[in-house]
């Protein structure tokens, strides 16, 4: 006979908001820490249902955050307790058989940049990335918000240069 013991998971619930409303179908991922390689390994995902509520379950014990997006809402991404981005995301540890929860975000409206970029010569200029930064307090350092660095459209300047 082979006696083998498993360890009892763990489960991670809380509350997406947008805004001042319950934000539906907003994506929830789990990234538990990998202490041999120092890094967050994603280990779960699921969505909000209609009053923006989530359940992850099933996952290993360990030290977690969470990531919190709505692609397509209008809604800016967000690490667990408003950190914008991984490695400054706050921890929170789930030992084996718990539940943590009332692991809520509040998603921000995002905010819409946009604008011509121009050689010096004043002629518009194509295939140019523009990422925007941030200036973050907790890390004394400006990041960039939105990931990857996105590629305008490139739109005559009008006449009056607005």
């Amino acid at each position: 006979a082979i006696d083998v013991a498993l360890e009892e998971s763990v489960a991670i619930s809380g509350t997406v908001m947008g805004g001042d409303s319950p934000l539906a179908d907003a994506t929830v991922e789990a990234h538990l820490w990998n202490e041999s390689d120092e890094y967050f390994d994603r280990v779960g995902e699921t969505s909000t249902d209609e009053q923006g509520e989530y359940t992850l379950d099933g996952l290993p014990a360990g030290t977690y955050s969470l990531r919190f997006t709505a692609p397509g809402s209008g809604f800016v991404s967000e690490w667990w307790n408003d950190k914008p981005k991984e490695n400054l995301a706050d921890t929170f540890v789930v030992a084996a058989g718990q539940t943590a929860t009332e692991k809520d975000a509040e998603l921000a409206l995002g905010a819409t940049i946009s604008g011509t970029v121009l050689a010096a010569s004043g002629e518009p200029l194509a295939g140019v990335d523009v990422v925007p930064y941030i200036w973050d307090e907790v890390a004394g350092e400006y990041v960039s918000v939105g990931g990857d660095a996105v590629t305008p459209s490139i739109v005559p300047a009008s006449p009056s240069g607005v």
